[in-house]
């Protein structure tokens, strides 16, 4: 099963959904709702949330 990420800020999406959380990662950085420190760790900002699905859920829920 394939996991998809999808970047949000106030429980509203910012981005499409992404097959790399990385991509993901990067629309929260765009929005300033995250960063990376200094060793490397990607933290996300308040109101910033990343929410994940697998493929075939959302497959079945477009199908719906």
């Amino acid at each position: 099963m394939r996991m998809m990420y999808r970047a949000l800020c106030f429980n509203t999406p910012v981005g499409p959904w992404r097959a790399c959380r990385k991509l993901a990662q990067e629309d929260l950085i765009e929005r300033e709702l995250g960063e990376y420190t200094e060793w490397g760790t990607f933290y996300i900002t308040v109101p910033g949330e990343m929410q994940m699905a697998y493929a075939s859920d959302l497959e079945a829920i477009k199908a719906a």
